[in-house]
């Protein structure tokens, strides 16, 4: 490659590639992200240092071509950050070995008990949760309860759960990289994208991870980075995300069979919802990571305010009492004879018993432990103050259709509720200001005009911690 040949761009890719490969004299301090920072001792390098140098000043000898074709610039930082937590909250220990989530619990005056979790298709002595959840508030003493996963002998496992905890762990300075394949694509919400060679990923703050479009920078690693370190709440409280993998719902609408999703989500115990953020990974034939892509749902913009619709008298009273009768402080509301159960995307079993409790559940009576499809253990477990409202509440995947699990035909909301008349019927649960399918307990009702409840479908659920 002549030198008249090569542009500053050029120089500039070069010189963070070489960076990536420099052998420091002195070994550099692990950072783990999500805490605070450790003071940082200046190393020179004065190796590396040359090295890079000289490769800028001799670019006329022939180099490897690491970019399979021209890339757009790097322009500036991604938006993604990782959280940083207050020294009164429990950080995230996503990804963390348990002596080191233990040493840092200690460190901060708090006690830990770890829980081991087996499980043969996770990788054994990472932590991949905690009680109280990242985002609690805690005092000098308390105990913080360390969920880590231990070794179990398994005849198969085709989960991808050990690729996605690497990912995890690489993108928070915890472990060496995942495999990438030679060449690497990198795309971004907006669809821009540039192809890296996988080599030069190896360092997870490498400038060549930051694909920019229109003024805004993304990184993929930095996202994930930025999700594992991110609180998460549900009705106003912190709870414990799930780290996964996978090829995600029909919902989702994944690209090929070749794409995972890696994801930091709220548990929902299998009913089908889209992650606000995910990044996607695509293989080669070797199984190596080819491709990496940055998700993030597109949001309407902010709706004027407006008055929340409101039911009707009786329908108003009767969706009251139905709440107030699933917390245990009520009786029964006005049911119909038969009122039908409808779960997120499938029909349900007519509930010829809706006076008694334990046949709404879905899998165990009042939902101990709770399956996520029990409508009166959601409420429950929910403490927030819930909301009558008119109208049906429609997320997607409560209104498209899911495969039935015996016929394998798609069924969907039936047509019934669906007519004019049945729309006015409906009245939707909700916490106080929650706005859209976002969090908390989303049920809606199907009430007649006089305060008869003839069909309860759960949208969104909320379960119980885990023990």
């Amino acid at each position: 490659m002549p030198t008249d040949d090569v542009t500053e761009q050029q120089a500039r890719d070069l010189l963070a590639r070489a960076a990536a490969t420099i052998t420091l004299i002195e070994p550099a301090a692990l950072t783990l992200t999500g805490l605070p920072e450790p003071r940082r001792r200046r190393v020179r390098g004065l190796l590396g240092v040359a090295a890079a140098v000289a490769l800028i000043a001799g670019a006329a000898v022939v180099v490897e071509r690491l970019v399979d074709e021209p890339s757009p610039a790097v322009t500036g930082e991604p938006v993604e950050r990782p959280h940083t937590y207050p020294a009164d909250q429990v950080p995230s220990y996503l990804g963390f070995d348990r002596d080191a989530a233990v040493a840092d619990l200690e460190s901060r005056g708090l006690r830990a008990k770890v829980v081991e979790e087996p499980d043969g298709c996770q990788p054994s002595g990472v932590v991949w949760g905690s009680m109280p959840p990242a985002g609690a508030v805690v005092e000098p003493g308390d105990t913080v309860v360390v969920r880590v996963y231990a070794a179990q002998q398994v005849i198969d496992c085709d989960s991808p759960g050990f690729l996605g905890w690497s990912m995890v762990r690489f993108a928070r300075g915890l472990d060496e990289a995942p495999e990438f394949a030679d060449s690497v694509t990198l795309t971004t919400p907006g669809g821009a994208s540039r192809k890296v060679a996988g080599s030069a990923l190896r360092d997870r703050r490498s400038p060549l991870w930051v694909v920019c479009d229109a003024g805004e920078c993304h990184s993929a690693i930095a996202a994930l980075e930025e999700l594992v370190t991110t609180p998460f709440t549900s009705g106003g409280h912190p709870v414990s995300p799930y780290v996964r993998l996978d090829a995600l719902s029909q919902l989702c609408r994944k690209k090929s069979s070749s794409d995972l999703a890696l994801t930091v989500e709220v548990n929902t115990d299998g009913v089908g919802i889209c992650p606000r953020k995910a990044v996607w990974l695509t293989f080669d034939g070797d199984g190596h990571i080819s491709g990496l892509e940055l998700s993030i749902p597109v949001e309407d913009p902010p709706a004027e305010a407006v008055e929340p619709p409101k039911p009707t008298e009786p329908r108003r009273e009767s969706a009251e009492q139905f709440v107030a009768w699933a917390r245990g402080t009520g009786g029964a509301p006005d049911f119909a004879d038969s009122v039908r159960n409808l779960g997120p995307g499938f029909v349900g079993d007519p509930n010829t018993e809706p006076e008694s409790r334990e046949y709404w559940s879905g899998c165990s009576g009042l939902g101990f432990p709770d399956c996520g499809i029990d409508p009166i253990a959601s409420l429950l477990h929910d403490p927030s103050e819930i909301v009558a409202l008119a109208g049906r509440l429609q997320c997607p995947w409560s209104e498209e259709p899911n495969p039935d699990p015996i016929a394998g035909e798609p069924i969907g909301l039936p047509a019934r509720f669906l007519t004019p008349g049945a729309e006015a019927d409906a009245v939707r649960l909700q916490p106080v200001g929650a706005a859209g399918c976002a969090e908390g307990t989303l049920i809606n009702l199907w009430i007649h005009p006089d305060g008869e409840i003839y069909a309860v479908a759960l949208v969104l659920p909320v379960t119980p911690p885990a023990p």
